[in-house]
Formats: C-alpha cells, sequence, structure tokens
C-alpha cells in the first residue's frame, strides 16, 4: 500500500489524547491485546470503550486516508455502475468517487493487503481507498443497492 504510515500516531495514545478512552482504559486494553494477539482498536471495541466510528477516525487520520461520511455523500447510478452488488458486498465496500481514471472506495480496513489488488483487478482501473466502519459502508449498501 501508498500510505504515510506515521509510527509515532500510536492508536492508543491517540484514543487516549482526543479523550475517547482513559489512559487506565488503554493499560487494560493493551494487556489483553497481548494475550489475544489482536489489533488494539479491536480489543478497545470489544471492552465497549470506543465505537467502531472513534477508531476509523482515528485510523484515517494516522493513514493520512480520506473518512468518508456518508451523510454528505452524493451517489449517482453512474457511481453504483462502477462495482457489480456482488463485489460490493463480498468485499464490504462502496463506490464513492470515480475520475476517468480511478475509482475510490470506501472500505473498512484499508490495510488489507489484497483488497486494493482485487478492486483493480475486478475495475480494470486505478483504485483509490477512503475508510467507513463496517457498519456505515452495510447501511449504504442496503440503501443504494437494494441489499
Amino acid at each position: 500500500m501508498n500510505y504515510e504510515f506515521n509510527k509515532n500516531f500510536l492508536i492508543g495514545f491517540e484514543l487516549v489524547k482526543r479523550k475517547l478512552i482513559t489512559q487506565e482504559q488503554l493499560d487494560e486494553g493493551l494487556i489483553m491485546q497481548q494475550r489475544k494477539n489482536v489489533r488494539i482498536g479491536k480489543v478497545l471495541m470489544d471492552l465497549g470503550y470506543i465505537s467502531e466510528d472513534d477508531l476509523v477516525r482515528v485510523i484515517a487520520d494516522q493513514l493520512s486516508v480520506r473518512y468518508i461520511d456518508f451523510t454528505s455523500l452524493e451517489v449517482t447510478p453512474e457511481l453504483l455502475k462502477k462495482a457489480p452488488l456482488e463485489l460490493v458486498k463480498s468485499c464490504n465496500i462502496f463506490p464513492v468517487a470515480f475520475t476517468d481514471d480511478s475509482v475510490t472506495f470506501c472500505v473498512s480496513d484499508p490495510l488489507d493487503p489484497q483488497l486494493k489488488e482485487t478492486l483493480e483487478k475486478h475495475t480494470t482501473t486505478k483504485v483509490k481507498l477512503a475508510i467507513a466502519s463496517r457498519y456505515e459502508i452495510r447501511v449504504a449498501i442496503n440503501k443504494h443497492y437494494g441489499g
């Protein structure tokens, strides 16, 4: 991936800095993360300390990826034609913008190593990624593609 990943931007510390969790909650999450060997964001969500949307917004900042707010997104029939329903559902993606040479898809995990390649193969064009919560993407799919 071509993300400018800021290694000094640690998710947990950023959540504390933004006052979304306390230092004590982060410490608890880090202990559980070591036991379970999963991402800290998932642990903190499982503990009920943050929402998926909180996490997605922090990840967007960390990766310098556009965060998609579906309430202000204009969805046109031409946009929906950029990805068939089967692809949208199987990859949990949503087309959010296009130009003559690229399509931007909203995804919930822009760090998935195979997702961008899969999308480029199916769309035969350059793919850019944006981010939103898994839930918000599913709602958009159901609303605009008819589920």
